[in-house]
């Protein structure tokens, strides 16, 4: 639906909709994986270590509610 809706709006406005997210958000937001960003929350704690591992246990899948999936994009095992 909504890619149907990004088709009717004219080019020059898709412009300003990019520029607009750009500069209204000025590049301080987070991607947050679990449910309330405690994923942020970790990635903080521990942002000078780029290597280290973790435990994992849970039954969702890798990515959707994810503590740790921030980190393992930064190269955690």
């Amino acid at each position: 639906m909504i890619t149907k809706l990004y088709r009717l709006i004219p080019q020059k406005f898709k412009g300003f909709l990019a520029d607009f997210k750009g500069s209204y958000f000025g590049g301080y937001t987070n991607k947050s994986y679990s449910q309330e960003g405690e994923d942020i929350i970790l990635n903080r704690i521990f942002e000078n270590q780029n290597r280290g591992f973790y435990v994992d246990v849970g039954a969702n899948p890798p990515k959707r509610f994810s503590h740790t999936y921030l980190i393992y994009k930064k190269g955690w095992t």
